[in-house]
């Protein structure tokens, strides 16, 4: 029979695809995909008959199996060549097959190294299939990539079966597919992005030495270890685990087209994938079978596909269980799915790179691999992409998101002023600020020019001196709105950016001539005020400058507001900003005094159940820390779930909020009920939830409230311990990694690992958040400050380096007491007692507790006589100075004081009830009484889990 070259290329693919299936399915898997079509039908089934023909002889790949009626069929599983010798190489097991061959771990003789080896499938030996497996092999050996698997050797081997080509490439250990990998690893989608690029790398040097894959997909872009038990080529000396990396890796060149040569066209599926599946990443081009038309930009396509793939979890055709020609349809004509419909976050440019690349005709997708790559880059630095057209207001866009501090400090004083200071609200919703953007053009239509025009010139005056580039020419631009918006949805990350020097005298500057009286327009000027007092809370400080600041903050606040009314947006923001900034440095009755009029005043003229009402409902909880306010709060907690519930419903996410902020007022008294509501939130956001969603963390915390953490067991511990790692990275994603936040985060992870008795592990997690903070913030920050003395603690308990406990206590101090002046708030007591302990341990026990007792003393004065968690610690380090210097009973009286500071709350889990409960139980189980080491040891067995034999 002679059929056309189109059906010849179909009748191949078909053979490929049920050569993947146990042999009894084959006739039926072609009898149905080739029922619209007699004359493919005959030819693939002959073929398939001598296929059937040819293993009867050989079966290299078909050990016997038993079938329910005891007949022994043929399964292709490959298992006959393993313990076999191919060459220099011992197989060791089977990994995969597919339609061209099989892979297989083996160990190379000599080096005794682990490699991948890849030999050619029995029945398909013939001279075309040879040429074809020796081209693979030789355009692999080209490609020496860092992104892509590498090859080592090549040959053929003659056995008994005849002559069997293999060659033999690098080992990815424990290998993924690039998106198996990534839902595993709970990649966010900057990470994934990041990863991707080095694909688009990887493809790009291919396609330079003239090599197009023709075949991306998952599984073939792999994500493992490489350097794991392997050998040094030189040395033969296998290398240490801790050599091996996680690395990306392109595999599998077997059906590629090399651009400067004349190499037969095939279409070869690979392992574990029948066509289908891999003409689900096939371009446009490739389905119409014109070889002629295949160049590098059908690699882009695939790259585009499997990027999609990445990101939104699904394919952006559904072609699966479809015919052939049917789903080769879909592909040429059908348009994708747009991923912002599937993943709403993929919005902007992210979208546009990825509709880009999935274009139906090739001359609208990416020139290389290279091109793609760059581009996604330039998403993840801010820049502007090429796949979008650069228009000024997009440049401009692109500008700010980039240099948002610099230009925050001063073109967005006076283009929330252009815009009617949108978005100065701070976590009020995006759905609020598209609501008053629309409001406020109505109200201020009128005199918005005018009111430009006063920002621009005062402006202009105030800052003619600072030296940093203030854009002065765009400031009455309103094509830089953009600019307002991000005032208020990244406002509470200003303090997670390196501000530059000049941003302070940004801030002075403007403030000085409010002051002197150089804006006329009391509204502009308390506006103003406002937003420059924004900037001054959320910008890193000292703790005496916060100070300095957080005490006039508050009058400000309630003057701007006679001018402005109590509801104005920007007052509204401040205040929440504000109070957050006030809990945060200990001032809780302040803050909830400053907002309980606000919320009243816009449940007033708002209702309780608007967007505004509730967030600063949600702030004043929050802030409610008081144990007098206990009752007010979860009444004020529960009032604003069912506020939310009838303006927005059950499955709004501002109804999720409440819901895990009562959850997280439940928690302390009703555990269960939190954790009853933690989960439900979670089940909600749904398994697909970005790691950088602001509910994430929270509701993960509350999902594990009600574990049990006393008595302490071992295997839940570990269990929370996962969760609250994923707490801190979510939240370490949500704030840019401003360390401000991730250090409340983790404190419910130390004191599960101190439960563990995984000191180091509790080090480790501390000191992320101390390099975050000096990083961002400087030494001089307060959680700079908190950070390093936490460490240095937890260094001196778990006896770690005490040469750096002592550098970073020192630091500490110095940055943080000394520069605080008094009093002293608990933080700064706690750092400066922390030094005294590292003095201790490193043998100086007498300076020490004279130091100590000094604290004390003092503190007791100013507190009325209890000095809670703080007086156990510093009674603890009182007790060990005395023990060091032999004045046993003085230390067994010190250990009792500790004791009775930390309370009776014998189930409450907390860093310094641990340590101080395991170093007294060690003190009186040397020293004695018995009696009292027993009263001890019951108190702190319960805290902790005994490591599991």
């Amino acid at each position: 029979m002679s059929i056309s070259e189109q059906k010849w290329t179909r009748v191949k693919a078909i053979v490929m695809d049920a050569m993947e299936l146990p042999t009894r399915e084959r006739a039926d898997f072609v009898a149905e995909v080739s029922a619209d079509d007699i004359e493919v039908h005959q030819e693939a089934a002959a073929l398939l008959a001598a296929d059937v023909e040819v293993r009867g002889n050989a079966r290299l790949w078909e050990p016997p199996r038993a079938t329910d009626e005891g007949v022994a069929l043929p399964d292709p599983g490959g298992s006959m060549l393993v313990g076999k010798r191919l060459g220099r190489y011992v197989i060791a097991r089977l990994i995969g097959m597919g339609g061209m061959g099989a892979v297989y771990e083996a160990r190379q003789d000599g080096l005794s190294r682990p490699v991948a080896l890849k030999v050619l499938r029995a029945g398909l030996i013939s001279g075309t299939a040879r040429v074809r497996f020796q081209r693979e092999a030789e355009l692999l050996a080209r490609l020496e990539h860092a992104g892509i698997g590498r090859i080592y050797d090549s040959g053929v081997h003659e056995s008994e079966f005849g002559p069997i080509p293999y060659f033999v490439m690098e080992l990815i250990s424990d290998a993924a597919a690039i998106t198996e990998y990534a839902r595993t690893a709970e990649m966010s989608i900057r990470e994934r992005v990041a990863m991707f690029a080095g694909v688009c790398d990887a493809v790009h040097y291919g396609h330079q030495r003239g090599v197009i894959h023709r075949d991306l997909k998952p599984s073939n872009i792999l994500v493992g270890r490489t350097g794991v038990a392997q050998s040094d080529e030189k040395s033969g000396r296998e290398l240490d685990e801790s050599s091996s990396k996680v690395v990306v890796k392109v595999i599998d060149f077997g059906i590629a087209r090399s651009t400067d040569a004349d190499v037969t066209l095939a279409t070869v599926s690979a392992a574990g994938d029948v066509m289908l599946g891999t003409l689900a990443y096939m371009s446009p081009e490739q389905c119409a079978l014109d070889p002629a038309e295949i160049d590098t930009r059908c690699d882009v396509y695939a790259l585009g596909v499997v990027l999609y793939e990445l990101l939104t979890g699904r394919l952006p055709y559904e072609v699966t269980g479809k015919p052939l020609h049917e789903a080769a349809r879909v592909i040429q004509h059908d348009l994708p799915q747009r991923p912002t419909a599937i993943v709403p976050r993929l919005s902007g440019d992210l979208s546009v790179i990825l509709l880009k690349t999935l274009a139906k005709d090739r001359r609208q997708r990416y020139d290389s691999a290279a091109e793609m790559g760059a581009d996604l880059r330039r998403w993840l630095g801010s820049l502007p992409i090429l796949a979008r057209p650069a228009s000024r207001a997009y440049q401009i866009r692109m500008f700010v998101r980039r240099y948002r501090p610099l230009v925050l400090a001063a073109g967005a004083v006076s283009a929330a002023v252009v815009a009617g200071l949108v978005g100065t609200s701070i976590a009020l919703g995006h759905a609020l600020r598209e609501r008053d953007r629309a409001r406020e053009a109505e109200v201020r239509a009128s005199d918005q020019r005018t009111r430009a025009e006063n920002v621009a010139t005062f402006l202009r005056g105030v800052l003619r001196e600072t030296s940093a580039p203030v854009l002065v020419s765009q400031i009455a631009d309103a094509r830089i709105s953009p600019i307002a918006s991000s005032v208020g949805g990244d406002a509470r990350r200003w303090g997670g950016q390196s501000h530059p020097a000049s941003l302070q005298d940004v801030v002075k500057n403007v403030r000085k001539g409010l002051e002197g009286g150089a804006m006329a327009d009391k509204a502009l000027a308390a506006e103003l005020r406002l937003v420059t007092l924004q900037l001054l809370i959320t910008r890193p400080g000292t703790s005496k400058e916060n100070a300095e600041i957080f005490r006039t903050s508050p009058d400000e606040l309630r003057q701007a507001a006679v001018i402005l009314g109590q509801t104005d947006k920007s007052v509204l923001a401040t205040g929440i900003a504000l109070s957050a900034m006030m809990v945060g440095s200990g001032q809780v009755d302040e803050a909830v005094e400053m907002l309980q009029p606000l919320y009243r005043a816009a449940v007033s003229e708002f209702g309780p159940g608007d967007l505004r009402s509730l967030e600063l409902g949600r702030q004043l909880v929050w802030n409610m820390t008081q144990p007098q306010r206990g009752a007010e709060r979860f009444t004020l907690a529960e009032t604003l779930v069912r506020e939310a519930t009838l303006a927005h419903g059950d499955k709004a996410r501002v109804t999720l909020a409440c819901w895990l902020q009562q959850a997280s007022v439940l928690s302390p008294t009703e555990p269960r009920r939190a954790g009853v509501i933690g989960r439900q939130v979670l089940k909600n956001l749904g398994p697909d939830v970005a790691e950088d969603d602001e509910l994430l963390p929270v509701a993960l915390d509350m999902s594990v409230a009600d574990w049990p953490r006393v008595p302490a067991n071992r295997q839940t511990l570990l269990d929370l311990a996962a969760v609250q790692r994923r707490v801190c990275q979510s939240v370490r994603l949500i704030s840019g990694g401003d360390a401000r936040r991730t250090f409340d985060s983790v404190g419910g992870l130390l004191n599960t690992l101190l439960q563990l008795g995984d000191y180091v592990g509790a080090a480790d997690a501390m000191r992320e958040v101390m390099d975050e903070s000096l990083r961002m913030h400087g030494t001089a920050y307060h959680v700079t400050t908190k950070s390093q003395s936490r460490v240095a603690r937890l260094l001196v308990w778990g006896g770690g380096d005490l040469e750096e406990a002592l550098w970073l206590a020192t630091t500490a101090y110095e940055n943080g007491v000394a520069a605080s002046g008094a009093p002293l708030g608990d933080y700064e007591l706690f750092d400066w007692a922390t030094l005294l302990d590292v003095r201790r341990a490193r043998g100086e026990a007498a300076a020490a507790l004279s130091g100590i007792d000094v604290i004390i003393r003092d503190y007791r004065a100013v507190s009325g006589g209890h000095l809670s968690w703080f007086g156990a610690y510093a009674e603890g380090v009182a007790a060990q100075s005395l023990t060091a210097l032999g004045r046993i009973d003085e230390a067994r009286a010190r250990w009792r004081l500790a004791l009775i500071e930390l309370g009776e709350k014998d189930a409450q889990v907390g860093s310094i009830r641990i340590v101080t409960l395991r170093l007294g139980t060690a003190f009186f189980e040397r020293y004695g009484p018995e009696e009292t080491a027993a009263q001890w040891r019951a108190k702190l067995v319960p805290l902790v889990a005994v490591r599991s034999q």
